[in-house]
């Protein structure tokens, strides 16, 4: 089991529980991508000419520009994505003559005591240019009184970066590996449907709403007619979604005719699949309250998705809100489920 570290700060990234720093989002929900969505509401101050990137992030052309997050307090990691103009850049200054900057294509720390480098969740300091990276470096308890994006005390760097993050206590290397692999592009993940009705994985599929289905930030279904149609997905082995049912008995997900999961007297049911793994909020589970939301990830034998629906069973309907409907062509593994609840909590 991976036991997750919370950052203290977190900027161009999505809010979390116990973050310093978090900068920026990668879910496009943030509007000023230098503000800290952590609890700890380090909010950073731009100077020269910072340009919010498409989709949350920022971009520093090496000149004069510079993202000033002030004193952030001891810490041992620091995690961002970051696309150099080169091989040579400066990245953060965590205080005065104690920086991370990238130096002929190696990541390279001035006064840190460096621990572990990560790019791409895995062990490396090698940094390419003109491409997006994950990187995440850990280091000797530190006091980051002045901590800079794109700065280094006397040069600055010419980076794109995303999800700038800042911890306490540094990740163990599984973590790392799991937070750069939820990132990218997931080849696995067939079918991911946000408020909007959309399907917002690669593929794209269309999703036919019916009824009177309310969609926005969330969607939120009757149980009278109310259901969302998106086809045949082909084979998948995993459903997830946060839901929070009206009542202990509701409908939820139709895989094919005569095989779905529903919520049944408080307990997550399945019909004509065979179930391998149940999660409620992070752990195995199969106890689904009323009027709360709560994360549920429901894996099962590999199964012809055929007539996938949410809310119907081919018959009845279930009243239910939900967000962020996924199907995936791969069970994921325990840590990364947990790993999903404690990124998306704070949203629910």
């Amino acid at each position: 089991m991976i036991l997750v570290e919370q950052p203290i700060f977190s900027a161009l990234a999505p809010k979390e529980d116990d973050t310093r720093l978090a900068l920026g989002s990668l879910n496009r929900r943030l509007s000023i991508p230098w503000n800290d969505f952590s609890d700890n509401a380090k909010n950073g101050t731009a100077s020269g000419g910072v340009v919010n990137l498409s989709g949350g992030g920022a971009s520093l052309d090496g000149t004069d520009d510079k993202i000033d997050y002030g004193d952030l307090g001891n810490i041992t990691e620091v995690a961002l994505w970051v696309n150099p103009g080169s091989t040579s850049e400066q990245i953060v200054l965590v205080d005065t003559g104690k920086t991370i900057t990238a130096v002929s294509g190696t990541i390279t720390y001035t006064g840190l005591t460096a621990t572990a480098t990560y790019v791409n969740g895995v062990a490396s300091t090698t940094l390419a240019a003109g491409v997006w990276q994950h990187v995440v470096c850990q280091f000797a308890v530190t006091d980051a009184n002045n901590f800079e994006l794109g700065y280094d005390g006397t040069g600055y760097g010419d980076i794109d970066v995303r999800d700038l993050r800042a911890y306490t206590s540094s990740r163990a290397a599984a973590e790392v590996a799991v937070d750069f692999a939820r990132a990218v592009p997931d080849s696995t993940l067939r079918l991911a449907v946000d408020g909007s009705g959309r399907d917002r994985s690669r593929y794209a599929t269309t999703v036919t709403p019916s009824g009177g289905i309310v969609l926005g930030s969330r969607m939120t279904l009757d149980g009278t007619n109310d259901k969302l149609d998106a086809g045949d997905i082909g084979n998948i082995v995993e459903i997830s979604a946060w839901v929070k049912p009206s009542s202990t008995t509701q409908e939820l997900f139709l895989v094919d005719t005569g095989k779905d999961i529903m919520v049944n007297s408080g307990t997550v049911t399945y019909t004509g699949l065979t179930a391998t793994a149940t999660y409620v909020n992070g752990v195995a589970g199969t106890t689904l309250a009323a009027g709360v939301w709560q994360h549920l990830v429901c894996q099962f034998a590999v199964t012809d998705a055929n007539n996938m629906e949410l809310g119907n069973d081919g018959s009845n309907y279930g009243a239910f809100d939900c967000d962020m409907w996924c199907a995936r062509t791969t069970a994921r593994s325990v840590a990364a489920v947990l790993l999903e609840y404690q990124r998306t909590r704070g949203e629910h």
